[in-house]
């Protein structure tokens, strides 16, 4: 398990850009990760008090990955002149992010996610931030950018 808690942090990107290449490790390596300790780590032997293989890895690498991987449906704006949320057929985009941090709401918890900084985090073309923005105030009915995102998925 040592070599997992080395390796782990390595899949984290900082910030995650959108109009970059990542390589697909980055992409579904720490859901593939989670998914093989999930299945064959259970009878591994722990550190005390470590009730399952995925606790061996620190919090703030965990939920750092989790959020990472609500950013996939924001991959590849930017990358093409046509990959930009202002055609509307990259609209369900939003949509779809938006399920991914629902789904990961513990880690936008744990990092007191807002769309204030949620640039710390995922970075956009200024067009496309601008938008993702806005239709996240609109549909998750958000008042001011300093509010905490968990509250209102």
């Amino acid at each position: 398990m040592g070599s997992i808690i080395k390796f782990v942090p390595k899949l984290i990107l900082n910030p995650f850009i959108t109009y970059e290449i990542y390589d697909e490790i980055y992409h579904d390596g720490w859901k593939r990760l989670v998914e093989c300790l999930e299945k064959y780590a259970q009878n591994l032997s722990r550190p005390k008090g470590i009730t399952s293989p995925i606790d061996v890895i620190p919090p703030i690498t965990r939920h750092r990955l989790w959020l990472q991987d609500c950013f996939d449906p924001l991959s590849g704006l930017g990358q093409e002149d046509d990959l930009t949320l202002v055609e509307e057929e990259n609209s369900w985009r939003v949509e779809a992010f938006i399920n991914a941090l629902k789904e990961c709401r513990d880690s936008v918890e744990y990092y007191e996610l807002t769309l204030e900084n949620l640039n710390k985090f995922v970075k956009l073309p200024p067009k496309d931030e601008k938008i993702l923005i806005e239709s996240m105030q609109d549909k998750l009915e958000i008042k001011s950018l300093p509010e905490k995102l968990h509250k209102v998925l």
